[in-house]
Formats: structure tokens, C-alpha cells, sequence
């Protein structure tokens, strides 16, 4: 009886560490990144529990009415660096399209945008503590 309830537990805690990996690897999204055209800082945090979200924090020229503005809605993490089912809008006509988000290493994240057949990708490059 022992050896089976030291088995249970056994199991059971090994386990827990692999189920804890999957919110620190979706988490590797979270921070500020600059923009493709190096023209905004976008903040990117969790908007629900297991969704991600961007909102604009910083704008070189434009008016700051634009800061706050989520540019980046509803991505979930899909494993192997991948958050999907998000759409990116364009601040400038509030047109959206689907979009998906690959992060290479630790500080370039790639954002492919898909416009019916067409697909764009765009690179954001994270934005250092240092210069937030």
C-alpha cells in the first residue's frame, strides 16, 4: 500500500513541472517592443487569463490620442514560440486583420499579418529595460 501511494505521488508531482513550463514560454511575449517602422513602443501583457494583448505606449511624431490604443488583440499561445487567433489594427483606419506572432529568440518577434490570400510579415525587436 505504501509503495503504490508513494508511486501516486511520485507521478503526480512530476507532473506539476512540465504543466508550469507552458505559461513561462507564453509569457516570453510580455515586454515593449518597437515597431517595424520604429515609429511606436507597443506593451504587450495579458488581457485575459490565457490571452495576450498590445497596447501602444510610445509614438515618435503623432498625436497622443493614439497612446493606449490596442493595436494587438486576443493571441493564445500555441507552443514552439507561436501565439495565434489575434488580429492586429491598423491605428490609422481601425481596419484588423488576422494575425499570428512567432518569436525568434528573445528579442525579435515576428507578426504575420493575413489579408485574405496575402500574408505580410512585419519584425518587432524588443525594446531594452534600459530605454523604456
Amino acid at each position: 500500500m505504501n509503495t503504490l501511494l508513494v508511486f501516486a505521488l511520485g507521478s503526480l508531482f512530476s507532473v506539476i513541472p512540465a504543466s508550469l513550463e507552458a505559461p513561462a514560454d507564453a509569457d516570453a511575449v510580455l515586454g515593449t517592443w518597437l515597431t517595424h517602422e520604429q515609429n511606436a513602443h507597443v506593451q504587450i501583457s495579458r488581457c485575459e487569463e490565457e490571452r495576450f494583448c498590445g497596447e501602444i505606449v510610445w509614438l515618435r511624431d503623432g498625436p497622443p490620442a493614439g497612446l493606449g490604443f490596442r493595436i494587438l488583440e486576443g493571441f493564445a499561445y500555441e507552443g514552439d514560440n507561436e501565439w495565434k487567433d489575434g488580429t492586429l489594427t491598423n491605428p490609422r483606419d481601425g481596419n484588423s486583420r488576422d494575425t499570428e506572432l512567432l518569436l525568434e529568440g528573445d528579442d525579435v518577434l515576428k507578426i504575420r499579418v493575413s489579408a485574405g490570400l496575402l500574408r505580410r510579415t512585419l519584425e518587432w525587436t524588443r525594446v531594452p529595460d534600459d530605454q523604456l
